[in-house]
């Protein structure tokens, strides 16, 4: 074989390898971007017809990590299913349904990252948000949601693949505060005369307003920690509810407020599922009017409130700390 020819087979022999590695890194390439197909070259809504079917649903189920939320509808309204049928606040609903009417696919993420990404779904313990829509028949959406490094994941149903999705803004979906309807008892500060905290193991506390307009324990200083306590009720935020019927035990302590018309207003607090959670009793003996008290009562009467962690902390300060000048624990949230 002349000098020629083996420079010449050696040419081949290149080519022929240069061939066979791209073809074998095009097929790598090619199972990277395109292995789930029928998935990745999805476009527009995710749900195109949710917005006709929307007559049908019948129930929502919101379910975080640790926690979750069931909302059915019933004849007049929604309500929490899971909350003893609490009722729902309408609001941010109709801001879900919209998000979820105009939430729309971005783009598929290739396997490999798939494979980096911490899981969506609460069951599996991930921080995503899961979605199931349900009507009489099945499920109309299941859809789990979860913000990662700026952008917005999703989930179809037990489908792995992940999408990147865009959409308006949402509410806060995993927070009961979110849906129910809590309301607060809209008294504002200057109408609260005095107010007694009592506890078994805490010697009782009783606050007044003074002179000045701030409020001060009876024989002691004027504090941060007092004025905190007899605004409580001022400053009343639930994060959850449900039925007062399902608290047992003796109350763990006694707060009372009274208002400047007379009306008094009692908290007992109990103790379960790990927080404080707060049933009222209005009194509207000495009230100037019980109007207000018709409105107290209809907002109460047979429901348990969880109290903030800052709220129960402040009701489980001791007394001592209380009466000190310099105390300062947070009332709210």
């Amino acid at each position: 074989m002349t000098p020629g020819d083996i420079a010449r087979r050696r040419l081949l022999l290149g080519l022929t390898g240069l061939t066979c590695l791209a073809a074998a890194t095009a097929g790598v390439v090619g199972w990277v971007r395109t292995n789930p197909r029928g998935r990745l070259d999805k476009s527009g809504p995710l749900f195109p017809r949710l917005g006709h079917e929307l007559t049908s649903l019948s129930q929502i189920e919101i379910i975080w990590r640790g926690g979750g939320l069931v909302m059915r509808k019933t004849n007049t309204g929604w309500v929490a299913a899971s909350r003893d049928s609490f009722p729902i606040n309408e609001a941010p609903l109709a801001q879900l349904i919209t998000s979820l009417k105009a939430l729309r696919y971005r783009r598929a993420l290739t396997m490999p990252a798939e494979a980096q990404t911490p899981p969506l779904a609460p069951a599996l313990g991930g921080d995503g948000i899961q979605l199931i829509l349900r009507r009489s028949d099945g499920v109309l959406v299941d859809l789990t949601l979860a913000q990662r490094g700026g952008l917005m994941l999703a989930q179809i149903g037990a489908d792995p693949q992940l999408y990147q999705v865009s959409g308006p803004t949402w509410p806060d979906l995993g927070t009961p505060q979110t849906w129910l309807a809590l309301d607060g008892f809209e008294i504002a500060p200057e109408r609260i005369a005095t107010a007694s905290l009592t506890r078994l193991d805490q010697p009782a506390l009783d606050i007044v307003r003074r002179p000045d307009g701030g409020f001060a324990p009876v024989g002691g200083k004027a504090s941060p920690a007092a004025t905190d306590v007899a605004l409580l009720m001022a400053r009343f935020a639930p994060v959850d509810v449900m039925a007062a019927r399902r608290l047992s035990g003796p109350a763990r302590l006694r707060h009372q407020t009274q208002l400047k018309s007379g009306l008094m207003i009692t908290l007992e607090a109990y103790v379960a599922q790990g927080q404080l959670w707060a049933v009222f009793r209005v009194d509207p003996r000495q009230a100037a009017t019980d109007q207000e008290a018709r409105s107290l009562q209809a907002k109460t009467q047979g429901w348990a409130f969880a109290l903030t962690s800052a709220q129960a902390s402040l009701l489980e300060t001791p007394t001592a700390l209380i009466l000190s000048a310099g105390a300062t624990p947070a009332a709210s949230d």
